[in-house]
Parts: structure tokens; C-alpha cells; sequence
């Protein structure tokens, strides 16, 4: 399933790391972005591509996979869609990442 996110300077094919930032203030707007590195957590500073990283500042930070952009818009929006199975694992390689679990950690679960 394909979704539109804001977008810094991605090109159709490009692939990168989504994560969310969570304010933890009622009414506020979570975001999504796509970086061109994975999330770490706040406490080992361990690159991680799914789950919970920690919270700093009232702002939560969760790591959502690996997406590839399938089209821009003009306005400088991108369609992700996210990867999974030999694609998510030919992309961790080409990105350097090929170390990390894809499984999602959730908060006190190790």
C-alpha cells in the first residue's frame, strides 16, 4: 500500500528509512518522514528500522521500515511504498544496513 508523506529532495526509486515523530501533546500532528538513515535509539544510539527508539523532549521517535519512492508531486510530496522480504533485504545491503532486524521492538521488550 502506497502513502503520501512529506518529502526532502527524494527522486522515483530512491529508498530510505521511514520514522515518525510523536509530540506528546494532545492535539499536535504526529510526522512521518523518509531519511536517508535508519532511527537510533535514545539510550544505545543503535540504529534500528522498526519499533520504538525513545522518547526525548516529549517527542516520541518510532522507526517504520524501509519505503522506496514510487512518484513526487509537484508540491514536493512523495508516494512511499514500503518494503518487505528479498526487496527489504536487497535494499538494507545496498544501504549498508544489512545488519538490521526488520522485526518491530516494542517499548521494555527485548
Amino acid at each position: 500500500m502506497a502513502e503520501w508523506i512529506d518529502g526532502d529532495s527524494f527522486k522515483v526509486g530512491d529508498v530510505g528509512f521511514l520514522i515518525e515523530s510523536v509530540i506528546n501533546v494532545r492535539g499536535l500532528p504526529t510526522k512521518l518522514a523518509l531519511r536517508e538513515r535508519p532511527a537510533h535509539t535514545n539510550m544505545s544510539h543503535e540504529p534500528r528500522i522498526g519499533g520504538w527508539c525513545g522518547e526525548t523532549n516529549n517527542i516520541n521517535i518510532w522507526a517504520h521500515g524501509v519505503a522506496r519512492v514510487s512518484r513526487v508531486a509537484k508540491n514536493g510530496r512523495i508516494e512511499v511504498v514500503r518494503l518487505k522480504g528479498d526487496e527489504l533485504s536487497s535494499a538494507l545491503e545496498r544501504l549498508g544496513y544489512s545488519q538490521l532486524d526488520p522485526k518491530p521492538r516494542l517499548p521494555g521488550v527485548h
